[in-house]
């Protein structure tokens, strides 16, 4: 079952947020102000976030839900000043539905407590940010979550099993975490301590899922059958890993499939046996991608621009003619 997926202390935490009643805004925009450098800011407005007598809808940077008086999203990147660390206290305001803070000054790590089960967040923002430490489990739990944007943070450890709990999740992007070299021309593997581990198979239990870019880390293993239940995606880019293995019977990307491996391919694999993740090349489809059986197709085929790619056996994935990717 799906409650199976969920350590004991993550149901713990959901089951405590989802009994506790509605809270107010004073406690954790006070605790943000506190953490996240308040002192500094140079906007003199963030200082209502201190006084409980402002009604919690007419405090600076935060916007309401219309249909009750509840703070829905907070304008972080307009706080000139916003520096050091996202306080456990913003969870408690259970129906923030965004946390945008790329490219801000941030660091420190996500608490577990910043999510759970009765969260209604949407879209996680950590882009280009010193933030450190691994996903939450929690933040997976509520089933609202849409997109998780965390490239070129610092963010390591494993990709937790939970991530099959977001059933509306539609994009995953843990492309080249800071701590594997903060530009891309200078990213060595051997350096990198990034996400490892492995692409969990409740993976496949998330169907909205359109893009999944996990390139530059050391995630290794092989890539699990699940993926071929993910009807919708679009991009997949796994490249610069530590993946091995064959491709899923049946994976179907619509739009780009990136599994270029940063060391030179193996030898070809013997008729029938699969598709190695070590003879993939990288392709695109743009508009009008049809699906291509490469079963039929154990030639090699010219592509654009003169390469050649070798169709291998056992996979589906798009193609838009006459440049045919795969």
């Amino acid at each position: 079952s799906a409650q199976s997926l969920v350590p004991s202390s993550m149901l713990a935490l959901a089951m405590l947020a989802g009994s506790q009643p509605a809270a107010s805004c004073d406690r954790p925009l006070r605790a943000c102000y506190d953490a996240m450098g308040g002192q500094s800011w140079k906007n003199a407005a963030g200082r209502s976030w201190l006084d409980a007598n402002i009604p919690c809808c007419e405090k600076a940077f935060v916007t309401c839900h219309k249909e009750k008086e509840e703070i829905r999203t907070i304008a972080w990147r307009s706080i000139a000043g916003l520096m050091g660390t996202i306080p456990p206290q913003l969870g408690l305001l259970t129906s923030l539905e965004e946390i945008n803070v790329e490219r801000t000054d941030l660091s420190g790590t996500l608490p577990d407590a910043l999510f759970s089960a009765s969260s209604e967040i949407e879209k996680l923002r950590i882009k280009r940010t010193s933030i450190t430490g691994t996903l939450p489990p929690s933040l997976f739990l509520s089933g609202t979550l849409e997109k998780v944007s965390a490239k070129k943070a610092g963010l390591s450890g494993t990709i937790p099993p939970t991530i099959g709990m977001a059933t509306k999740l539609e994009e995953i992007d843990l492309e080249e975490s800071y701590n594997c070299g903060k530009k891309s021309k200078d990213w060595k593997r051997e350096n990198c301590k990034g996400f490892s581990g492995t692409i969990p198979p409740e993976i496949g239990m998330a169907t909205k899922l359109e893009e999944i870019n996990t390139e530059k880390n050391v995630i290794s293993g092989t890539l699990p059958a699940s993926l071929a239940l993910l009807s919708k995606l679009k991009t997949l880019k796994f490249a610069d890993s530590l993946l091995s293995g064959t491709i899923p019977r049946g994976l179907h990307v619509s739009r780009e499939c990136d599994l270029v491996d940063a060391d030179p391919p193996p030898a070809p694999h013997p008729p029938g046996k699969g598709r190695r993740l070590g003879e993939a090349r990288r392709g695109k489809a743009r508009g009008g991608a049809a699906p291509l059986n490469a079963a039929s197709k154990g030639e090699e085929q010219q592509q654009g621009g003169g390469e050649r790619r070798k169709l291998l056996q056992g996979v589906q994935l798009a193609h838009s003619p006459p440049h045919a990717g795969w």
